[in-house]
C-alpha cells in the first residue's frame, strides 16, 4: 500500500507502521463534512494538530452523541474512538490537520482508516 492515502477530498500520509499500530497524518479542506461512519477493526486516537473542527462520537446502540471542539491551544490533544463506535466530524473555516493513531485488532492486517471505513446509513 502507498504512503499516500485519500478519502474524498481529504489526503493522508502514512507516518508509522509497526505490527498492529499505524499513524496517519490527515489534511481535510475547510468546510468539509465527513459523514457518520465506523472503523470496525481499529481503535483510534484522533490527535488535533491545527485548524477548526468538531469531532463527534457515539457508542453502539446509543442515541446520545459526544463532541469535542478543540481550540488552537489544545493542539496535540486526542479524542478516542473504539472499534465499532460511530463518529464523524465537521471542518470549520480553516482546514483541519490531525493524526489518526490506530491499534488494529489481532488477526487484522493493518491498512488505512480510509480502507477500514463503514459508512452508516440512516
Amino acid at each position: 500500500m502507498s504512503l499516500l492515502r485519500k478519502y474524498d477530498s481529504c489526503i493522508g500520509l502514512l507516518l508509522f507502521k509497526c505490527g498492529q499500530y499505524t499513524a496517519e497524518l490527515w489534511y481535510c479542506p475547510a468546510g468539509y463534512v465527513i459523514p457518520e461512519h465506523s472503523h470496525p477493526h481499529e481503535d483510534i486516537e484522533l490527535m488535533f494538530i491545527m485548524g477548526q473542527t468538531t469531532f463527534y462520537r457515539r457508542k453502539p446502540f446509543k442515541v446520545d452523541e459526544q463532541s469535542y471542539t478543540p481550540k488552537w491551544y489544545q493542539a496535540f490533544r486526542t479524542f478516542s474512538v473504539e472499534a465499532g463506535w460511530s463518529h464523524r466530524f465537521t471542518v470549520g473555516k480553516l482546514p483541519l490537520v490531525f493524526i489518526n493513531f490506530a491499534k488494529w485488532q489481532a488477526g487484522i492486517k493493518p491498512t488505512s482508516a480510509s480502507v477500514d471505513f463503514e459508512l452508516l446509513t440512516k
